[in-house]
């Protein structure tokens, strides 16, 4: 089994492929806290059935008896101070525990026997329909934003209209026979990886999976990875939102040295303390309750620019969102800020190795897992040090100016 050292993160990070298709990425930090996660390429978009994805990963977090939050597996451990959490999301699922460093074996044998030893009955197919049922009612108005949204900015690609956790109409057309299938289809070591961050060489991870037989079979093949078509341009408005703000979305980046070069000319847009927007809309308005950006996660490529203000405000802040974008593309962006968020983003490189939690890691290790560049060796934090306001303006030019993509959208 080969194993390769991942560049450019602030502690020893590793990548393998065991003999099943399982891929086993650790990073080796100071911390007693264990972090360990399986998670499985397959989500909400992979099942035919709006909220399966969800129910199944239910199934699987609960086990057969569901008398605690914790899986039964993990309830020897309970007392050490293990928690465990799963979710869902539109392209992956999954599975998480947390930990003492001394209790990892434990914690990895019980994360394995989740994920590929299930089994589950009617009953308790029908007590997670009726929990989800539920669920569903107390996140409506999300969801309910949710599918307006994807269906604006990703108008052919059906299975992202669909809220994750489905509906419960959705919901009662789940069999157990339809289940079994999607879990015998997706939950298959070619399509996972055990993602582990804290102080536990990848040798020892490696050997606790070595001679382990998870699932047997006919292996499924790997699926491409899957990214929504983005629509060129729309302009839509809503009135249930309970905050007035307009927002333009833009298409990021796939190639990753322009990615980071994309993601420091949004924060200087809109994503720092002497960022252009909060100037205009702050300063120079006074009327803006708040100006922030939002990354969707994968598949989705989209990132949002957002003013939040009164409905009146809306034609003031369109016409500042334009003049920060003019101002990037431009090269006239002030020095000061300029330098104060490159400052900003080379300070977070430099305390998230100590502040960030393994959480954060997980779900950092997962997302470049899904999108294959795990191994790219892009240098994010060389190519910012060295970022001047002419590179801004050349991806800004490609990717923010007027005719790529913007999206104008307004909740009133």
């Amino acid at each position: 089994m080969k194993t390769r050292q991942l560049p450019f993160h602030p502690y020893p990070a590793f990548s393998s492929t065991d003999a099943f298709g399982l891929d086993v990425i650790t990073m080796h930090t100071p911390s007693d806290l264990v972090r360990l996660c399986l998670v499985f390429r397959c989500g909400g978009m992979h099942f035919e059935v709006p909220g399966a994805a969800h129910l199944l990963e239910h199934l699987l977090f609960h086990g057969p008896a569901r008398e605690h939050i914790l899986h039964p597996l993990l309830m020897p451990l309970a007392h050490k101070g293990v928690e465990a959490d799963a979710y869902t999301d539109y392209a992956y699922t999954g599975y998480a525990v947390s930990g003492h460093v001394d209790d990892t074996a434990p914690m990895l044998d019980a994360l394995l026997k989740m994920g590929f030893g299930a089994s589950f009955t009617s009953d308790m197919i029908e007590k997670e329909r009726a929990v989800i049922s539920s669920e569903t009612l107390l996140k409506l108005s999300f969801n309910r934003w949710l599918e307006w949204r994807q269906r604006l900015l990703y108008p052919s690609h059906g299975a992202a209209h669909q809220p994750v956790i489905g509906s419960p109409e959705s919901l009662q057309r789940v069999t157990g026979e339809s289940l079994m299938l999607e879990y015998a289809k997706w939950y298959r070591p070619e399509h996972a990886a055990v993602i582990v961050v804290g102080n536990i060489p990848h040798e020892r991870i490696l050997k606790q999976l070595t001679g382990r037989e998870l699932l047997t079979g006919i292996p499924a093949p790997r699926q491409e990875p899957l990214f929504p078509d983005y629509a060129d341009s729309a302009y839509a408005t809503r009135t249930e939102d309970p905050v007035p703000q307009i927002s333009w979305y833009f298409r990021r980046p796939s190639d990753e040295a322009e990615e980071a070069l994309f993601a420091l000319a949004v924060n200087v847009i809109c994503d720092h303390q002497l960022c252009l927007l909060d100037h205009a809309m702050r300063i120079k308005h006074a009327g803006s309750y708040g100006v922030r950006c939002a990354l969707m996660s994968y598949p989705f490529k989209d990132v949002g620019i957002t003013v939040e203000c009164a409905p009146e405000l809306f034609p003031t802040a369109e016409t500042e969102i334009q003049n920060a974008i003019e101002a990037v593309c431009e090269c006239r962006v002030p020095e000061i800020t300029f330098r104060a968020v490159v400052g900003n983003y080379l300070l977070d490189r430099r305390v998230e190795a100590h502040e960030v939690s393994g959480d954060d890691w997980v779900k950092n290790f997962t997302a470049n897992w899904l999108d294959g560049s795990l191994e790219s060796g892009v240098d994010h934090e060389t190519i910012v040090r060295n970022a001047t306001p002419q590179d801004l303006a050349a991806v800004a030019q490609k990717y923010l100016a007027q005719g790529h993509g913007a999206m104008r959208v307004v909740w009133e």
